[in-house]
């Protein structure tokens, strides 16, 4: 497991996605980490606000595909990559 990285410490390259605490909130969510070397909610689009962020940590790979068939018509699965920006 991960442990938090202090923004005193160390900061993620640009563009990374995370899991940051954010002080004002008091709470911990997904943050990407600007060129403006500030935090946004990942899943806020519309206010762009910056998070007062005190610690972070990289977020965990994904779980292992599991192909399944279609439970509607039994066809074969297919593994899409999918780059989500």
């Amino acid at each position: 497991m991960n442990q938090w990285i202090s923004v005193d410490d160390k900061l993620p390259e640009h563009g990374t996605k995370c899991i940051a605490h954010d002080e004002n909130a008091n709470a911990v969510l997904i943050a990407r980490f600007s060129l403006h070397k500030a935090f946004y909610n990942f899943q806020d689009t519309v206010s762009e606000r910056c998070l007062s962020v005190t610690h972070w940590m990289p977020l965990p790979d994904p779980p292992a595909p599991t192909l399944k068939p279609c439970p509607f018509c039994g066809a074969e699965a297919e593994l899409v990559d999918l780059e989500i920006e």
